[in-house]
C-alpha cells in the first residue's frame, strides 16, 4: 500500500477534478456541436418552393441536403460562383412542389478548346 503524503493527496484530488471538469466539458461540446449540425443544413423536402428561394436570396449562397444522402450548395446569382464557374437554374423537390424551379447552382466551366 502506498502512503500519498498530504501534498501528493491533494495532487490526485486535484487531477481528479480536472478529468471530471474535462469530461462534462467534453459532453457538453459534443452535444452542441451535434445539436448545430442537426440544423446546420435544411432539407429542401421539408420547405416550401418559395421558403428555399427566399433562404438563398437572404443568405447569397447555402448548402442544403436534397436527400439523406446528397446536398448541393445554392447561390443567389453568379457573383456567388468562382471564376471558373457559372450560375445554372436547377429544380428539385420541394414540400409543396415536385418540381420546384430554384435559384442556381453553381457549374464549372469547361473550355471549349479542352484545357483546363
Amino acid at each position: 500500500m502506498t502512503v500519498l503524503t498530504p501534498r501528493r493527496r491533494a495532487a490526485h484530488q486535484q487531477h481528479g477534478r480536472i478529468g471530471a471538469v474535462g469530461a462534462v466539458l467534453f459532453i457538453a461540446i459534443a452535444s452542441v456541436l451535434i445539436a448545430s449540425k442537426a440544423h446546420a443544413r435544411p432539407d429542401v423536402r421539408q420547405m416550401s418552393c418559395q421558403q428555399v428561394n427566399a433562404t438563398i436570396a437572404q443568405s447569397g449562397s447555402v448548402v442544403l441536403s436534397i436527400t439523406n444522402t446528397r446536398y448541393s450548395r445554392f447561390v443567389a446569382s453568379t457573383s456567388y460562383c468562382d471564376f471558373n464557374e457559372r450560375a445554372r437554374q436547377t429544380y428539385e423537390a420541394t414540400a409543396d412542389t415536385p418540381r420546384c424551379r430554384i435559384r442556381y447552382i453553381c457549374e464549372q466551366i469547361i473550355p471549349a478548346f479542352g484545357f483546363n
